[in-house]
């Protein structure tokens, strides 16, 4: 096989994988862009999560007609000229990859007007094929819209995750822009809906509200505000927990760290996240994603915040262009420092000094009873809420851990009776009650056990009235049987042989054991002892 020169078009995707990955990488160039170019307000809009349309218009001092198409071509830009140029790089873009490698996976529109020109002019890029310029009317500025990406490369747009995420990842690139560039102003709309706008105020703290919101932004204190009032006790704090210095390069160690300042705001204890996606760390404005910076932020936390538990922080590290090489990651998120222990410590030490100057570590005494005391002249700055959790901390001890806690006496106020306080009277003598009865001679008196079963079977069908007499209830004269009129009916020659032993009507009870057929008793009418139920 034959070493041989690729073909433009090959060369052009293979550069575009490697700068565009997805619709938030194109949003990023572009953005620098403007930035590069003076503009003071930009403006983002997206369809469809980026795959339809992405347009990104800015106010800045634009582009001159005639080096329209040079724009799109591979390495050309206008930021830098020589070799020496790279070691103090103070600009976003270096290599003249943007515009090109965007070019190459989707269909590019540029529409330009230089400051000084009565017209603009508009150019187009569909895939590679650069067409001629024409004039357009635009305001000074610059227009860029990538419509349909990735339409040419089906592996890649196969690989896009869903609109709204999509989205989010590019919302979420225009807010870290805002928070470097609070003087600008940003804005997004997302298919026709404005999702974030900043104010261009240049203060800082506009942007954490747009961003966190209010109540999660009053919880973020400055660096810089705490750092003029840092007294030595609170330096020898920082320091504990210095693990990247030894006792010689704290010697070296200057209040401006040797040319590093680093200044933004950081989360109190109490605002906390589940990873370290909150921590946004720019190096000359730059966002990078530099792990060993991110770590000096969370060891700054030491012994301050639960297990698993990360802050939310904005630092701005400035430093000089020469001491740092933003030229490692083809999308420039990364970069390497030339002394990158005197930046950590730099880091490290700002964000322990703010965070113990404003939520103090309570020093915590033990009296001669073993009960935690607060110090004597112990007192701090602290926000507002913190001074009544700082209070409750220290009290949490003021109770033993040995001490017996007397439960309150009961109430000697005894409630209300509603019983009266005479003994309860005696149970009644059933006996003599039936002795004083008329009917306690009578034979249903001897068998009252079964005429109450049999009332309550009674009762139970609804046909048994009962009324009250010497303690026992006896059953009225009970209704016609239904189902006695029934045999009555159908069997008429059985009926006449039927004799009924009934009392007559005058009386008012009725022994129930007697009252059945002479012809199933088989005793007459005076032998029965058990009741039969037809």
């Amino acid at each position: 096989m034959s070493i041989q020169v690729l073909a433009p078009e090959v060369a052009a995707k293979i550069a575009a994988g490697e700068v565009v990955e997805r619709p938030a990488n194109v949003v990023k160039e572009l953005l620098e862009n403007s930035l590069d170019a003076g503009a003071t307000e930009i403006r983002v809009e997206a369809r469809e999560g980026g795959r339809r349309l992405l347009r990104v218009s800015d106010n800045g001092h634009g582009i001159p007609e005639a080096e329209l198409p040079l724009a799109f071509e591979r390495h050309a830009t206008s930021k830098l000229s020589t070799v020496d140029d790279l070691n103090h790089i103070a600009t976003f873009g270096f290599r003249g990859e943007a515009l090109y490698s965007i070019g190459a996976v989707s269909q590019v529109t540029l529409t330009s007007r230089y400051v000084g020109q009565p017209y603009g002019a508009s150019v187009r890029n569909a895939g590679g094929v650069i067409q001629p310029p024409t004039r357009a009317g635009a305001p000074v500025g610059t227009t860029v819209s990538v419509e349909h990406l990735f339409f040419n490369v089906p592996a890649r747009q196969k690989f896009l995750r869903a609109a709204a995420t999509e989205s989010g990842q590019i919302a979420a690139i225009i807010q870290r822009y805002a928070l470097a560039y609070p003087e600008r102003r940003f804005s997004f709309v997302n298919d026709g809906r404005l999702v974030f706008q900043s104010t261009g105020s240049g203060d800082l703290r506009d942007v954490l509200i747009m961003i966190y919101g209010r109540e999660n932004a009053q919880q973020l204190v400055s660096l810089t505000d705490t750092a003029r009032h840092a007294t030595d006790v609170l330096d020898n704090l920082a320091l504990d927990v210095d693990f990247g210095g030894g006792a010689a390069m704290r010697a070296e160690e200057t209040g401006a760290h040797a040319g590093v300042r680093v200044n933004g705001y950081i989360s109190l204890p109490s605002l906390t996240r589940a990873n370290r996606s909150a921590i946004d760390l720019f190096v000359n404005r730059r966002y990078v994603e530099d792990r060993s910076l991110t770590h000096a932020v969370v060891q700054a936390y030491h012994t301050l915040l639960p297990v698993g538990r990360y802050p939310v922080a904005v630092i701005f590290v400035e430093i000089d262009p020469a001491q740092v090489d933003v030229n490692v990651h083809p999308q420039k998120t990364q970069v390497r420092f030339v002394e990158e222990r005197r930046v950590f410590a730099a880091v490290q030490k700002a964000v322990r000094r703010t965070i113990i100057s404003v939520a103090p570590i309570p020093d915590v005494g033990v009296d001669d009873a073993g009960r935690l005391a607060r110090p004597e002249g112990a007192s701090g700055a602290l926000p507002t809420g913190w001074a009544t959790r700082h209070d409750v901390i220290l009290g949490a001890g003021a109770q033993p851990h040995f001490d017996l806690v007397v439960p309150p006496a009961p109430p000697t106020q005894q409630l209300p009776s509603f019983l009266p306080d005479a003994e309860p009277p005696p149970a009644p003598d059933m006996s003599s009650r039936q002795a004083e009865s008329p009917r306690a001679s009578t034979p249903l008196a001897g068998k009252h056990t079964q005429v109450a079963a049999l009332t309550r079977r009674w009762a139970g069908r609804g046909n048994v009235r009962h009324r009250r007499g010497a303690g026992r209830s006896f059953p009225d004269r009970p209704a016609r049987c239904p189902r006695t009129d029934s045999l009555r009916t159908i069997h008429a020659a059985t009926r006449q042989r039927r004799t009924w032993r009934c009392p007559p009507a005058s009386a008012r009870t009725v022994d129930v054991a007697r009252w059945r057929p002479a012809h199933r008793s088989g005793r007459g009418a005076s032998g029965g002892s058990t009741a039969h139920w037809f």
